[in-house]
């Protein structure tokens, strides 16, 4: 057996640079949705539909990266596949994110 058929895993991004490229997108998400005025349950709508195009939409079509991610050159990658996510898989992480960076940016 040879081992070129193996492939390797990419190295893990450090946490800090993780935290960062995500404070990038919920600074850029929150000043949109802020800039609207909106309150309660539509200040979440827009917040979430703004979420969800910049991190699924831009990041399927862009090979793994959103904006803060382009910016801090890391990429999503299908741990079992090695390539880009498919559109429900980020969709349901990127909900979960989403709604944490959404009260989180409430909370602030």
């Amino acid at each position: 057996m040879s081992s070129d058929l193996i492939p390797v895993p990419d190295p893990k991004v450090p946490m800090w640079r993780r935290y960062a490229s995500l404070g990038i997108d919920l600074l850029l998400i929150g000043l949109v949705c802020f800039a609207l005025s909106a309150n309660g349950l539509t200040l979440l709508f827009v917040f979430m539909m703004s979420w969800l195009v910049c991190r699924v939409v831009v990041v399927s079509k862009n090979q793994g990266q959103s904006l803060g991610r382009w910016a801090f050159d890391i990429r999503v990658v299908d741990s079992q596949f090695y390539r880009t996510p498919r559109l429900l898989e980020l969709t349901k992480r990127e909900v979960v994110i989403g709604l944490a960076a959404f009260l989180f940016l409430l909370s602030l």
